[in-house]
């Protein structure tokens, strides 16, 4: 049975956060990050290896702006490239907008970093082991 810690769940009276920006590393770490700059940082599938971090930690607006400036590469697959995208070029409900890939491993391994601190990941027992385990990130070069 899934329980939910406190941070995970909205208060009675808070409206769900809207989604901007969805980032994800080939080894199965996830962000996503909402309008006003919260969001939620995981690992997999579960929602017990998922942390909250609190708005404004990101300025949206930047880190949009610096994503359209990455290289990208057409050719990129799920397994080998970061890959993010943004809900304003969401297309309808069941049609997001285009995956975007990218080999660049200086501004996302940046956000994955800040999202861990302000998340509290390290903290905690579950987090340590997956960071130290599967950290976020390209796979090595052979």
């Amino acid at each position: 049975m899934t329980q939910f810690l406190p941070s995970q769940l909205p208060a009675q009276d808070e409206k769900p956060q809207s989604r901007a920006i969805g980032l994800y590393t080939p080894n199965g770490w996830w962000l996503d990050i909402n309008a006003d700059g919260s969001g939620r940082i995981g690992y997999g599938s579960s929602i017990g290896d998922a942390w909250s971090f609190r708005d404004q930690t990101f300025n949206v607006e930047k880190v949009t702006k610096d994503l359209k400036a990455l290289p990208g590469d057409e050719k990129g697959k799920k397994g080998s490239h970061f890959v993010y995208n943004f809900e304003s070029e969401r297309k309808a409900p069941d049609k997001p907008g285009p995956a975007r890939y990218t080999q660049d491993n200086q501004l996302i391994p940046t956000l994955f970093q800040r999202a861990i601190e302000a998340g509290r990941v390290k903290s905690q027992d579950r987090g340590a082991l997956l960071l130290d385990k599967y950290p976020p990130g390209l796979p090595k070069k052979k």
